[in-house]
């Protein structure tokens, strides 16, 4: 981590080792993808298993790789968050974070969540060097510092506003 609120951005990049580690799972897999036509292998009688081991174990090594010449990259900054994963980027203004959180599968949180204005979450990956809880409260921290005030409205902008269903 390079950075704090201090002393802005606060950039934080995925480790290169662990992509490296995804990476190698994929040889094992590979291998035995070339090891299962000499033995008939099916999936559910239709597939040879063939077609799906050595296609899956080939992505594998093509992430792991790309990770690891592309490792992602969480920016934290006045003017927003910038966070890029391998070949996809991302920006945006703090006005657009409504909140931080975690999202849970099973009960369980898995890793940091960013509520956004649109609706829809934004689910950071994991890998940045801390742990899931000081970097929700990191992103929190950033959040609240740095964006704006929320707007206050006045009754009279309000007043064709109401809660409850339409109708």
């Amino acid at each position: 981590m390079t950075g704090s609120l201090q002393s802005p951005p606060i950039v934080l990049t995925q480790s290169r080792l662990m992509l490296g580690a995804i990476g190698l799972i994929g040889l094992p897999v590979l291998a035995f993808g070339f090891y299962m036509p000499q033995h008939h292998y099916m999936i559910d009688g239709l597939i040879p298993a063939e077609w799906v081991l050595i296609p899956g174990g080939a992505l594998t090594i093509l992430f792991g790789a790309l990770g690891m010449i592309r490792p992602g990259r969480l920016t934290l900054s006045p003017a927003g968050i910038g966070y890029r994963l391998m070949l996809s980027e991302r920006r945006l203004a703090w006005r657009e974070v409504r909140g931080v959180g975690f999202w849970s599968h099973n009960g369980r949180e898995m890793g940091v969540s960013l509520a956004l204005a649109s609706g829809r979450p934004l689910r950071l990956a994991s890998g940045w060097g801390m742990d899931k809880h000081a970097l929700a409260r990191l992103v929190e921290e950033a959040r609240v510092k740095w964006s704006a005030p929320a707007p206050s409205y006045g009754d009279a902008e309000m007043t064709n506003f109401r809660l409850g269903p339409l109708g």
